[in-house]
């Protein structure tokens, strides 16, 4: 599927079903302390086997928005999501703009998220294997007409992989 941000929402990306052509919104949610998390961006890797979008909240469309790597974990067939961590950048208000994977040629210890922070002029780094640790989550849809909302709700910790 091809999957957008949706710039208006919060925590939210649309996916396009390319045999059905239907759109389906989601809303990732996230902790209470993220109020808004506005996406921008976002790429997607598979590290050691663990499949994961990263997408970057930016207060570039908020000015109250927080600056984060919002990391959603999937299955293998990439639609259904297990996971999701919400890790705020260190430097907040630095309007950052641009995430993207480096792992080519690297080993899985060495794979690294990096962002752009524009107001600051940095380039933050993060290597993938601190970012493993998620929230289980769980996809609930809800169907109204031709519309799909897919919320995801919170899981205990010991839930496991539902893969």
């Amino acid at each position: 599927g091809v999957w957008c941000t949706l710039l208006g929402g919060h925590a939210a990306l649309a996916r396009v079903d390319p045999a059905t052509r239907k759109v389906a919104i989601y809303e990732l949610g996230g902790p209470a302390w993220a109020k808004a998390l506005r996406l921008i961006h976002l790429t997607f890797a598979v590290v050691a086997g663990r499949r994961t979008m990263y997408a970057l909240a930016s207060d570039l469309l908020d000015e109250d928005g927080v600056n984060a790597i919002v990391g959603v974990e999937f299955c293998k067939d990439w639609q259904t999501i297990t996971g999701r961590r919400v890790l705020p950048l260190p430097t907040q208000d630095c309007s950052c703009h641009r995430v993207a994977v480096v792992q080519e040629g690297l080993g899985a210890d060495d794979a690294s998220i990096v962002v752009t922070e524009m107001a600051s002029s940095k380039l933050l780094q993060v290597k993938i294997r601190h970012l493993t640790a998620t929230t289980p989550v769980k996809m609930v849809s809800t169907v109204d007409g031709d519309q799909t909302l897919v919320t995801l709700e919170d899981l205990e910790e010991d839930a496991g992989c539902r893969c």
